[in-house]
């Protein structure tokens, strides 16, 4: 089982997009995000994604879990000090991800994961 959502955040899938933005500025690395901006953006992207333990089949045995927004928060200080990837790419694969899960996987939104994991 893959387990991508939030990545890998990540990002954290949030059911549907209804939410604007998580609210933490959009031009912010992730990896210069404080431990209060990680779980807004967590709980933002854990939201969209369709809500902490949402799961789908995407074929070729791979199925995509959304973690919660704890888990989502640990998963920061996995990135690589060279990621470039802010928070308005986060919030952007967790867009994609909310209409489909298995985006996480072809989406070019969600392409930084694979860089900075």
């Amino acid at each position: 089982m893959l387990r991508l959502a939030p990545f890998v955040l990540v990002l954290a899938a949030c059911g549907g997009g209804d939410a604007a933005s998580s609210g933490v500025d959009s031009s912010k690395k992730l990896t210069e995000l404080n431990a209060t901006e990680r779980q807004q953006l967590c709980e933002y992207m854990v939201e969209v994604e369709g809500g902490a333990n949402t799961s789908k089949m995407c074929g070729d045995g791979v199925t995509i879990t959304v973690k919660s927004a704890t888990d989502c928060t640990s998963t920061f200080s996995q990135f690589e000090a060279s990621c470039t990837a802010t928070v308005a790419n986060a919030e952007a694969c967790a867009d994609a991800a909310g209409e489909d899960l298995c985006n996480l996987v072809g989406s070019s939104s969600c392409a930084f994961l694979f860089q900075c994991l």
